[in-house]
Order: C-alpha cells, then structure tokens, then sequence
C-alpha cells in the first residue's frame, strides 16, 4: 500500500530527487521546489512534487508515457 503521509521533509525530497540536502533546501527558499511551511517545520507535498517533476520533464500527468508516478 502506498504511503498515507502527504508530506515528506526536504531531507526525504533530497533524497528521492539524488541531490543534496543543501541544494534541496535552496531549491526551496528560492521557490524552485515545491516546499510549504508548517510552523518550524519545511516540508514537501508528494502530489506537488510529482506535478514540478512532470512539468519540469514536460510530461502532461494524465497522459503521459510513463504515466503516473507513485512516490514511496
């Protein structure tokens, strides 16, 4: 089954993405990643994250090649 949670840190994006955690965390304060602020926290939306990556590949969501992607 698929994770519940709907966030993930900047830190568990990094990794996904197989970047550093300071380029992720930069990516997201010059709003290049997608990142919202919740109290202290910094985190990644899974849905957002996988529509930047297909945007960023020029893929259409709903139809694209690959189709949909999960995120772990």
């Amino acid at each position: 089954m698929a994770s519940a949670r709907l966030v993930m840190s900047v830190t568990e994006a990094a990794e996904l993405l197989e970047i550093s955690r300071a380029l992720a965390y930069e990516l997201a304060r010059l709003q290049r990643l997608p990142a919202v602020r919740l109290g202290r926290r910094l985190v990644v939306p899974r849905k957002a994250l996988a529509l930047w990556l297909d945007q960023s590949c020029g893929l259409d969501r709903s139809y694209g090649p690959f189709g949909r992607i999960n995120l772990p």
